[in-house]
């Protein structure tokens, strides 16, 4: 009678090793959402990477950069998105004077929330790279500590030159 071996649960990595790291946030860098990398059984539930971002100051920091690295792929998206017209028309064989072409306003308005939905995660992932915050800073070296002069002038009684 022949043995019958069960096989073994895989577990899921509980320790961020560097080869996990590199292929987690090359993952990541690349436009993977950290949702849709946990799903993979062969790396860390999304628990744990939560965990590991709070417990490895390395492992944050990683992720980190792999964030503003994808936002970098999102606006590589952004203009593949906003150059690509394949979609934008119809052309419409059924109008009175025979086939017309026009834009198909559903298309178009698609491929305009594809791209402000990625702009707008592009300025969250690296805000000083996309965002649309200005920071202004200026610093006044004059002194106002004297009084300010004002003059009061009546033009109503002028008469104005108009040119001639």
């Amino acid at each position: 009678m022949a043995s019958k071996t069960i096989p073994k649960k895989s577990r899921r990595p509980t320790i961020p090793t560097k080869a996990l790291r590199v292929r987690i946030f090359n993952k990541i860098a690349d436009g993977v959402s950290v949702r849709k990398l946990c799903e993979d059984k062969r790396l860390p539930t999304r628990d744990m990477f939560y965990k590991w971002l709070r417990e490895y100051p390395d492992f944050a920091e990683e992720y980190r950069m792999a964030t503003e690295l994808r936002a970098d792929v999102l606006v590589d998206e952004m203009m593949d998105i906003a150059d690509d017209d394949s979609l934008d028309i119809i052309i419409d064989t059924e109008a009175d004077e025979g086939a017309r072409v026009k834009a198909d306003q559903i298309k178009v308005a698609r491929a305009k929330v594809k791209i402000d939905t990625r702009k707008w995660v592009a300025a969250r992932m690296a805000p000083r790279k996309y965002g649309n915050n200005v920071k202004v800073e200026a610093e006044n070296k004059h002194d106002h500590s004297g009084g300010i002069d004002i003059r009061i002038v009546d033009y109503s009684e002028v008469e104005l030159d108009d040119g001639n």
